[in-house]
């Protein structure tokens, strides 16, 4: 039984994953909105119950981000740089800014340089991050830095705006 419980979470945290991505997928399609150069296409955030093996994790403060980047240009030249998230929040009353390379538990990029693209029309990045104890998050910068003369691309969410409930209907990642 208790096999068959890990494999139907797995199972279950898979179609939710290809749910979101068909949803994602739908809204980089979607001629509405589409800004020209570098841009943050989409940006997301939710909890991560289980791991890759459908065990249950040691609490609730992992995260899993998922981060699309367009290059919208009327030639087919590409642009390539670096990504970082910067969480802000608050731990012992004291506002602390939070880095990527210090919350990084597994990227779906293997390489050393996670957090490196390197795109000519779109490029999709996801990763498990995990929140120190006692911090309460408020806020997440992304920003990219291309490595030519393109200009730094900066956007900000309310942690909030994600809606990371921990209630049944999140446990199914």
């Amino acid at each position: 039984n208790e096999e068959l419980r890990r494999r139907l979470a797995a199972l279950e945290a898979e179609l939710s994953e290809a749910k979101d991505n068909m949803l994602l997928y739908e809204g980089i399609m979607s001629p509405k909105s589409v800004e020209s150069g570098l841009t943050i296409r989409h940006f997301g955030m939710k909890p991560r119950l289980v791991d890759l093996e459908g065990n249950k994790l040691a609490h609730d403060r992992f995260y899993q981000y998922q981060l699309v980047l367009a290059n919208v240009r009327g030639s087919d030249a590409g642009v390539a740089g670096r990504y970082n998230l910067e969480i802000k929040g608050l731990k012992a009353a004291s506002k602390v800014n939070l880095q990527l390379t210090d919350l990084l538990m597994k990227s779906t990029e293997q390489n050393q340089d996670v957090n490196r693209f390197s795109l000519k029309y779109y490029q999709r990045f996801e990763g498990t991050i995990e929140l120190p104890p006692e911090f309460i998050p408020e806020q997440v910068i992304v920003t990219l830095r291309p490595d030519s003369g393109a200009n730094t691309v900066t956007k900000s969410y309310d942690w909030q705006s994600f809606n990371l409930s921990k209630k049944p209907a999140a446990a199914k990642e």
